[in-house]
């Protein structure tokens, strides 16, 4: 545009000339009302008439008459938009394509207004994750008055991986969501990055987009984690005493991504042998699997009551041993529920043995089952043996029929629910209720447990056994603010059970009651807890009584296997 002078220059009594449209008088309103107008006020106003992007070229024309000022313009106005073409946009639905565009349809031609409108566009494409979305051309046509946008959407052109010395390339591309041919998506990008870290057989992951000649490469660069490991664990506990494991694995069979591995823990009174192998995905699908051999055995002590010297108090005393003794075969396969869930089908083929091992507590026997279980498991605590928040299910249906071969049958069905509250940084709260119930025919060695240090505080490990199960705790923990050379915690424990033999010797005002207390230590090697607990029966045929057992000790250190 061309502006006045720039000396300062007063004109006065302006009027507007009639040429002017409204759009353009509107931007001298009050010139008329004035006595006078510098040429700077003049100036600026023309400037932002000019901004507007409707003119090639603009310029004021002052007429200077007796009676005063008359203010014309001169001007070659932009030619108008009469048609907008998008062309390359298949990702943006057209109403808010229409949305943007709208304001340009049938006003002129104005590169300032198109470069808004297009960057509003892009930053939408951002929006929804398409940051590789660029514009790569826009044409305006004067004698068609078509305005033509040319976008690339951001294509994937080609995948590659680095880095992968030993993995197959499928194992890598399988976590990411798209594929060559697809466009690029930060979200799917980010996911894909979660997926991969999840499978822990790498240490670092990075992921870049480069362009050449107009393609886009996406390229994948790994660094593999060793996947051939041996693991040494160990733990002690007041009922198993010292028990040692080992677990040679591999973590990426063959490269494929699924496991190999050999795990023997155990003592003198509990032992375990497994041979599984598992895959977290079968091929591109979310499927998983995972099929076990295994021998396994736990001695199980048997408790009875001693005969009482007053109401106020009770004992237990051990009357004998026995071991129960599983081996065989179970294949699972399922699917991941959400983030943190899963939907598991399993067969087993396993005998059962119970051998009497002191005083003939039990009657042995052996059998075979075979069953067929679906479990589920939802798992979002935020860090493990010490979870601050989050929640813990798991559950399953069990089945076992003969016609399958299984020399026994039975119907059995258990869940498990437990939550964590926050109430501050260092103290927790935590509720559990777990039940179950089996029919008749459930063989001892399948029934549930009820005592020990993490089941029930005043009662020894697997101190009552039953096909029925209810027990129902509430926790509370709290972090000390100073170390005793590991994080240190105080935790105090209210539990409420009972197991049952049959069904019909349910009664809940039978219910036991336990209380406890530990302190643990957060240990390299695992948790360190010392705990001390009692239990107590509200007596129902005296109101008030309370008949208080045994105060017992229990100690562990290291992981439950």
């Amino acid at each position: 545009y061309n502006s006045l002078p720039e000396e300062e220059k007063y004109f006065y009594k302006i009027k507007l000339s009639d040429s002017l449209t409204l759009k353009e008088k509107a931007f001298f309103y009050g010139y008329e009302t004035l006595d006078s107008i510098s040429n700077k006020k003049l100036n600026y106003d023309l400037y932002k008439l000019f901004e507007t992007g409707d003119y090639k070229e603009l310029s004021a024309q002052i007429l200077v008459t007796e009676e005063g000022s008359i203010l014309n313009l001169i001007k070659e106005e932009n030619p108008i938009i009469n048609n907008i073409d998008l062309i390359g946009i298949s990702l943006i639905h057209s109403n808010e394509i229409s949305e943007i565009f709208a304001s340009l349809k049938g006003e002129h031609f104005s590169g300032k207004q198109v470069l808004s409108e297009v960057i509003e566009l892009v930053e939408l494409y951002r929006e929804e994750g398409y940051s590789l979305a660029e514009i790569q051309s826009i044409e305006y046509n004067p004698e068609e008055k078509r305005l033509k946008i040319y976008v690339d959407e951001g294509m994937i052109s080609r995948i590659d991986v680095s880095g992968n010395t030993y993995t197959n390339k499928s194992v890598i591309t399988r976590e990411f969501n798209f594929k060559e041919g697809e466009f690029f998506r930060v979200k799917e990008v980010q996911n894909g990055l979660k997926n991969l870290r999840s499978t822990k057989l790498f240490d670092n992951i990075d992921v870049v987009v480069k362009e050449d000649n107009g393609q886009n490469i996406l390229t994948i660069s790994v660094d593999e984690k060793p996947s051939r490991l041996l693991r040494i664990s160990f733990r002690s506990d007041n009922e198993y005493r010292a028990q040692f494991g080992l677990d040679l694995r591999d973590e990426n069979l063959f490269g494929t991504g699924t496991e190999l591995g050999l795990i023997l823990f155990g003592g003198l009174e509990n032992r375990a042998y497994i041979l599984e192998q598992k895959a977290n995905r079968i091929f591109d699908t979310y499927f998983t699997y995972k099929i076990n051999a295994f021998y396994k055995f736990n001695d199980v002590r048997v408790y009875s009551n001693v005969p009482a010297k007053d109401d106020n108090n009770f004992s237990r005393e051990e009357t004998g041993k026995y071991r129960q003794i599983f081996y065989g075969l179970s294949l699972g396969a399922g699917t991941q529920v959400g983030r943190f869930g899963n939907l598991i089908f399993e067969g087993r083929y396993q005998f059962d043995e119970v051998k009497n091992k002191e005083n003939d507590p039990t009657t042995p026997y052996k059998t075979k089952i075979v069953s067929l279980r679906i479990s589920s498991t939802i798992d979002t605590q935020d860090k493990y043996p010490f979870p601050e928040s989050g929640v813990f299910f798991t559950g399953f249906y069990e089945t076992a029929v003969s016609i399958l071969g299984g020399e026994i049958g039975y119907s059995n069905l258990s869940f498990e629910y437990k939550n964590y509250f926050p109430l501050s940084s260092s103290s927790v709260i935590s509720p559990k209720i777990s039940f179950g119930f089996a029919d008749k025919t459930l063989p001892l060695s399948e029934q549930y447990s009820l005592g020990g240090q993490e089941s029930f505080y005043g009662m020894r490990d697997n101190e009552f056994r039953g096909r029925q199960i209810f027990l129902a705790s509430l926790m509370y923990r709290y972090k000390l603010p100073f170390i005793i050379f590991f994080d240190t915690y105080l935790k105090v424990r209210y539990d409420l059970g009972s197991t049952w033999e049959q069904q019909e010797q349910i009664r809940f005002k039978d219910l036991r009651h336990g209380l406890g207390g530990s302190v643990s230590f957060d240990t390299p090697i695992g948790p360190a807890e010392f705990a001390v607990g009692r239990s107590f029966l509200l007596k129902k045929d005296q109101p008030g009584v309370i008949s208080w057992g045994d105060v017992l000790f229990y100690f562990s250190i290291g992981y439950y296997y």
